[in-house]
């Protein structure tokens, strides 16, 4: 009688049978979740890529929605779902385009940089893992962040002048000296948006030289630069155009009204901060220490000296010297307005002329007109005198310096450099 119950010989087969179809599960669902794995890939890849083109088209000069825009293309022609109808938050500078988000954020490296976030989205249907995951789809993301690295190199200017109004090579001109003029800058540099210009007798001594533009001289004319001269250099913003004690200063000024003149026959009145108008021709007026906010213009003539220690002026006219004037004033060096000696936010032409001196320490901020030197124009022998307007003309004598650190005015360099650089 042969005995069934010890024979083993089926029992492989039974166990293949009973095992294939968990096997089979369990190969599918591993073709499934790398099938995911290879998804996310592409994703990175597209993430990474939108992030970096949109970075680079905002530091080519684009705005940020169409810097956004740009992003978004690069998404979609590598696998990223966008909508027919794009969304743009300006208030967040955000956009959405389906299962593609681009946000524009301060960097990570540096909070001053601007940053380009993606976020890019699909789904993939659940098959076999449906067994194991909730809803008919698995949602995958990617996300990436590009970072408009910003690098200041070059000295610290003590001249800027931003009137170049295109980005790149200007063919204009934003600093010119002629006849006898001298700039003295031993240890700061001068930085033009546009070109610089020199005739007759000008002379130029500094520590570097620095033009979106040419560098021309003619006559006698003679530049020294012991760090070099540089032309046809890339523009360089507005230093002091984010930076709030100048900014808001220039606020209050504009919002001033109603205040009293300040002229030889009304002296400043203590307690009062806000004025319509400074006239003073011939005598001596001394200006108390703290702001004095002018909703008007600036006038000294006939020999009239104003005089301040601690003392910022910001006005939204312009400002005039003409005859044997004196201006001497030091910025605060603490408070609101530390380090700004004058400021305003006039599109005119504004003078120190005549006879006398402009002595200051701290900072004279014009950026939207032009300067004009003659005489012993400006002597920053105290060691901080700096300049920004949108152009500069000089005749005369001035001494320039930017050792303004006690004063708390920022430093930068005379070249920008931006960079763009996954970061996230």
């Amino acid at each position: 009688m042969a005995r069934f119950h010890l024979d083993r010989r089926g029992t492989v087969a039974v166990l293949v049978g009973l095992t294939a179809p968990v096997l089979a599960m369990g190969l599918a669902l591993g073709i499934e979740v790398n099938g995911w794995s290879v998804t996310q890939q592409k994703l990175q890849r597209a993430a990474d890529m939108a992030a970096i083109a949109g970075a680079q088209a905002y530091s080519n000069g684009s705005n940020a929605q169409m810097a956004a825009i740009a992003a978004t293309y690069v998404a979609e022609i590598n696998g990223g779902l966008g909508a027919t109808t794009r969304s743009w938050n300006a208030t967040t500078r955000t956009l959405s385009d389906n299962m593609i988000t681009i946000q524009i954020t301060s960097g990570v490296k540096s909070s001053s940089d601007t940053a380009f976030a993606v976020t890019i989205q699909t789904t993939a249907p659940l098959l076999f893992s449906a067994i194991a995951l909730k809803g008919p789809n698995k949602t995958l993301s990617a996300s990436a962040t590009a970072e408009i690295v910003t690098t200041q190199t070059g000295p610290q200017p003590c001249l800027v002048t931003l009137g170049g109004d295109t980005t790149g090579v200007d063919t204009g001109t934003d600093i010119t000296l002629s006849g006898n003029a001298t700039i003295n800058a031993n240890s700061c540099s001068l930085r033009s948006d546009a070109g610089i210009t020199l005739s007759g007798n000008a002379t130029i001594t500094v520590a570097a030289l620095y033009a979106s533009g040419t560098i021309t001289t003619s006559g006698n004319a003679q530049v020294t630069a012991t760090g070099g001269k540089f032309i046809n250099q890339a523009q360089i913003s507005d230093p002091y155009a984010s930076w709030a004690p100048v900014q808001n200063a220039l606020q209050s000024a504009a919002s001033c009204s109603g205040g009293p003149i300040i002229d030889a026959k009304h002296p400043p009145q203590s307690g009062i901060t806000c004025y319509s108008g400074i006239n003073l021709s011939g005598g001596q007026t001394t200006l108390s220490s703290g702001v004095f906010y002018v909703n008007g213009s600036i006038s000294l003539s006939g020999g009239a000296s104003l005089t301040g220690s601690g003392v910022t002026i910001v006005s939204t006219g312009t400002f005039s010297e003409s005859g044997n004037v004196t201006f001497s004033v030091t910025a605060p060096t603490s408070g609101p307005t530390a380090g700004i000696v004058y400021a305003s936010t006039s599109t005119s032409g504004s003078s120190f002329s005549g006879n006398g001196n402009s002595t200051f320490s701290g900072l004279i901020y014009y950026p939207n007109g032009q300067l004009s030197f003659s005489g012993n124009a400006v002597d920053g022998s105290t060691g901080c005198a700096e300049v920004v307007a949108s152009t500069v003309t000089l005749s005369g004598n001035a001494n320039l310096a930017a050792n303004c650190s006690q004063y708390g005015l920022p430093t930068y360099g005379s070249l920008t450099t931006s960079s763009v650089a996954l970061v996230q």
